[in-house]
């Protein structure tokens, strides 16, 4: 909601060719820090809105040759693209957030939600929600891609982990780790099957790692030859 939507849109077709298709655009409509929006001269009482019209100026840019659009915050006229993405249709839209909005954004308009401080326990009724949200606007539910962010720390030490992610949580937050805790895997390889099996079996397909700290390069190692055998 920060940018121009008609930047986003070549910004993220520039991206897709330099990854070959690999790239994915997430979204969302921000607001933790309110400075942000108003030192980029934007209200941050319309990101909501001003996000679904991105999203769908972001389509048609990418998918015809010239755009005209009326929305409430932008309008186009004649607008176009030299060169359309590499991936035809354009890369994928990942919607993050747990607000009805951000629920409702990723059924409607997105290829794949990305939860965020979402609780194994809370995810499925949330995925579910996206779903029918995609359903009633007549999208195949099943075609959208389930995911979640989790703050993360990896060391065989489950203390240490402890002490790391503690204080990346209550640095960024500004909340005690412990009403955190249960969004986060963190510690051993066994508290790290155990987290990683919750949500997968809450539905999600996808774990998008925020590491906490320390050297996050071992930690990745260690996670792939420790935690991925397990699910493969």
């Amino acid at each position: 909601a920060l940018r121009p939507p008609v930047v986003v849109a070549k910004q993220a077709a520039t991206l897709d060719h330099l990854s070959a298709g690999r790239f994915v655009l997430g979204v969302g409509i921000g607001g933790e820090n309110p400075l942000e929006f108003e030192n980029a001269g934007v209200d941050i009482h319309q990101r909501s809105g001003r996000l679904d019209e991105t999203i769908e100026i972001c389509r048609a840019l990418w998918t015809r040759s010239s755009v005209d659009y009326d929305g409430r915050y932008y309008r186009l006229r004649e607008a176009r693209f030299d060169l359309p993405p590499y991936t035809p249709g354009g890369p994928p839209i990942w919607v993050g957030g747990r607000a009805s909005g951000s629920l409702r954004r990723a059924g409607r308009l997105g290829d794949g939600w990305l939860g965020f401080v979402v609780a194994p326990e809370q995810y499925p009724e949330a995925l579910a929600r996206v779903r029918s949200h995609a359903e009633a606007a007549g999208r195949d539910p099943a075609r959208i891609e389930a995911g979640i962010q989790v703050w993360c720390q990896f060391d065989e030490d489950p203390v240490a982990a402890r002490v790391t992610i503690t204080a990346a949580i209550e640095t960024m937050y500004h909340t005690p780790y412990e009403r955190f805790e249960h969004y986060c895997i963190a510690g051993d390889a066994e508290a790290w099957i155990r987290g990683v099996r919750a949500y997968l079996d809450a539905g999600a397909s996808h774990i998008n790692l925020v590491f906490a700290g320390g050297d996050v390069m071992t930690q990745l190692v260690q996670v792939a030859d420790s935690i991925l055998p397990t699910f493969r």
